[in-house]
């Protein structure tokens, strides 16, 4: 039986290649819409000989980050040159150009983000850093976009257009604080009768502010599908197997990360070929689930599971007809969770185990899913 190996570097490349198709662009912006800083975003390696595959990536987690802070923004595509991502910013009613320069080590990653003002072409800030390609990723440029954020409002008052709209939004405040001071003439006592009558005033209903969790959503649908490649006794005469599966959970919220306590239903389709005899298997399993996902407000989030129950296991030896049986099974395993808002996606590595009574059928599951969280 032939075997796929995966290095640990292909495996990190096709999790962030994932996410980039997940992410996909971000609305263009400018700053008529809403009175928001219009933000273009250009990423570029600075060596020939820095992975050209870092770059979308890169590009993809800028443009999040910034969607997430409240700016209007635009990403170009990978390597466009500088000249053209400023023709490209000003005919878009872009405000500023990020330019985003990586190179890198290894697995290692150098970044420079510069901020330019698109009508000067002038360098307001340029910030530094670097990390490791993996999941700590989008931490690492979160932190160098809010330096920038914080250089450039000190810089508001500098910048031309800028100025205008801060300008422009200082009357519609004043215009539509005027109502709430009262009239002097009005507020002063009337007398009606010979008694004295205090002016009656509403009072001012305080506006609640949103719950912290009001985005969190606590039910789960998933549906997933993966390969069952047997390991093991096993190994030698059972055939890679189909698993698809279905999970439905309630989520509760822990910190920045959650727990949910579900429901999993899966059926393990695979053939068993000996010397003299073959069959045709099928293992039909339903049991708990717990799942634990950790930093709900990161992009990608790394994900644990363990399940158990029982699977309902069927023996077709030689096209004899069908043997039965209901063996216990154990399964655990980690994800990395792609979240969308309501939809979620998550590439998962599952290791499964039923204890049928002459022979352990153990298995690695690599396969992917699909939720939906209401």
């Amino acid at each position: 039986m032939g075997k796929v190996v995966l290095s640990r570097e292909h495996a990190v490349i096709l999790i962030f290649v994932v996410s980039l198709l997940i992410i996909g662009a971000v609305p263009v912006f400018s700053q008529d819409q809403q009175g928001k800083i219009g933000v273009a975003s250009a990423t570029f390696r600075q060596g020939i000989g820095d992975s050209p595959l870092f770059g979308p990536v890169i590009s993809s987690i800028v443009a999040f980050e910034l969607n997430e802070a409240g700016f209007h923004s635009e990403s170009f595509p990978v390597e466009t040159a500088v000249e053209s991502a400023f023709d490209q910013a000003a005919a878009g009613g872009m405000d500023l150009l990020l330019v985003n320069r990586y190179t890198t080590r290894g697995n290692e990653i150098n970044l420079t983000f510069s901020c330019y003002f698109v009508p000067e072409k002038r360098l307001l800030v340029e910030v530094s850093g670097k990390g490791d390609f993996n999941l700590t990723l989008d931490g690492v440029i979160r932190q160098m976009l809010q330096k920038i954020i914080k250089d450039v409002e000190g810089q508001l008052d500098e910048l031309p257009s800028l100025a205008v709209v801060e300008e422009e939004q200082e009357p519609e405040q004043e215009t539509a604080a005027a109502p709430v001071e009262a009239d002097p003439v009005e507020a002063e006592p009337k007398v009606i009768s010979g008694e004295i009558v205090q002016p009656e005033f509403e009072p001012e209903v305080p506006v609640q502010p949103e719950a912290a969790d009001a985005r969190f959503r606590h039910f789960e649908l998933s549906l997933g599908f993966s390969p069952f490649f047997p390991v093991g006794d096993a190994a030698d005469y059972f055939t890679i197997g189909l698993e698809p599966w279905l999970y439905t959970g309630y989520r509760f919220k822990i910190g920045s990360s959650s727990l949910t306590l579900g429901a999993y239903g899966g059926v393990n389709i695979f053939t068993a070929e000996g010397v003299l005899i073959s069959s045709e298997n099928l293992l039909i399993a339903t049991g708990g689930d717990l799942r634990l996902l950790i930093s709900e407000e990161d992009v990608l989030r790394v994900g644990f599971r363990l399940a158990g129950g029982a699977a309902f296991l069927m023996v077709n030896p030689n096209d004899q007809g069908y043997q039965t049986a209901v063996v216990p099974f154990g399964s655990g395993g980690l994800s990395i969770d792609i979240g969308l808002g309501a939809v979620g996606l998550a590439l998962q590595f599952n290791y499964t185990a039923y204890f049928e009574q002459s022979v352990i059928i153990m298995g690695f599951s690599p396969g992917g899913q699909i939720s939906l969280r209401l």
